[in-house]
């Protein structure tokens, strides 16, 4: 997580992350420290059973806690950050095809009613591996993803302001009357939904899957 602080902070000049922690159990306080103590971290505990919960109605009930941070997090980011990205750690950002640069895409819109800038959402599977070893990195390694029609691949991530944001979600948001949004395709965010077959089949058991074909789709 550290070192991927330092590469997110570098690459995108990103200034400040808000870090929701859902039940972790891989000390992510603790490899956080350095960063919070300068500012750059707000560690937030979000813990399931404790943490504000609402119905999230036909879908996956876990999805009821994501929701209340996505609104805490726009609450709490208000004048502190010109652009929001609610994103997963398990999602990444991929310039490939515009190294202009996140920063200088989002300007472009800072004096107009665009209040939403949507990329491509990119899902990417197992690799065919049965784990990540222990020091690698998973986008180094799994380079497999759903076909660009895969029903998924039709949801986009997005970059808001916090300032004019009504309700936000893990895809959308909806915005004050007068804002709109804009899509911007150069860029997509790819989702490593899984580590390999083995966090897969965890998945599995937990019900989080829509359905028992999706692991086969992303290989």
């Amino acid at each position: 997580m550290a070192k991927r602080m330092d590469r997110v902070s570098q690459a995108y000049r990103c200034r400040k992350f808000f870090l929701y922690d859902n039940d972790s159990t891989d000390n992510f306080e603790e490899v956080l420290d350095p960063y919070i103590k300068q500012g750059i971290v707000s560690y937030i505990p979000w813990h399931t059973g404790i943490a504000p919960y609402i119905d999230p109605g036909s879908i996956p009930k876990h999805t009821g806690y994501p929701w209340t941070a996505f609104k805490d997090c726009v609450n709490k980011s208000k004048g502190k950050v010109k652009w929001l990205g609610i994103l997963d750690t398990d999602e990444f950002i991929n310039t490939k095809n515009d190294k202009s640069g996140l920063k200088k895409i989002l300007n472009k819109y800072e004096n107009t009613n665009v209040a939403l800038v949507t990329f491509k959402w990119r899902c990417f599977g197992t690799g065919e591996l049965w784990d990540i070893p222990k020091g690698a990195l998973l986008t180094e390694l799994i380079y497999k993803r759903a076909a660009d029609d895969y029903r998924s691949h039709k949801l986009t991530k997005d970059f808001v302001r916090p300032e004019v944001s009504i309700f936000p979600r893990c895809h959308g948001s909806s915005l004050e009357k007068g804002y709109t949004s804009k899509n911007y395709d150069k860029i997509q965010i790819n989702h490593y939904q899984y580590r390999g077959r083995k966090e897969a089949i965890k998945a599995l058991l937990r019900n989080w899957l829509f359905d028992k074909f999706l692991i086969y789709k992303l290989e």
